[in-house]
């Protein structure tokens, strides 16, 4: 079975966790737990809306049109500025 890929949020959180002794990276997590489900959800969106996007973009290649974005950066830059 493959491994699941961990996100960027899950990777933030733990590496700033390791920082802290062990009660301090529970209280970090507590104290916190809001605005990282927040975060996650966030990400969950843009992975999905960007997959759809993918998805979107390669049926109209596979068709012979045109698409919105010609590359990986140019839509980065528009989607998410500079």
């Amino acid at each position: 079975m493959e491994q699941r890929k961990q996100t960027a949020v899950e990777w933030l959180v733990i590496h700033l966790a390791k920082k802290h002794n062990e009660f301090q990276a529970l209280t970090f997590y507590h104290d916190h737990h809001e605005e990282i489900k927040q975060a996650k959800q966030m990400e969950r969106s843009q992975i999905q809306e960007s997959y759809c996007d993918g998805f979107d973009d390669g049926y109209l290649l596979a068709n012979g049109e045109d698409t919105e974005f010609d590359d990986c950066y140019l839509y980065y830059q528009e989607t998410y500025g500079k």
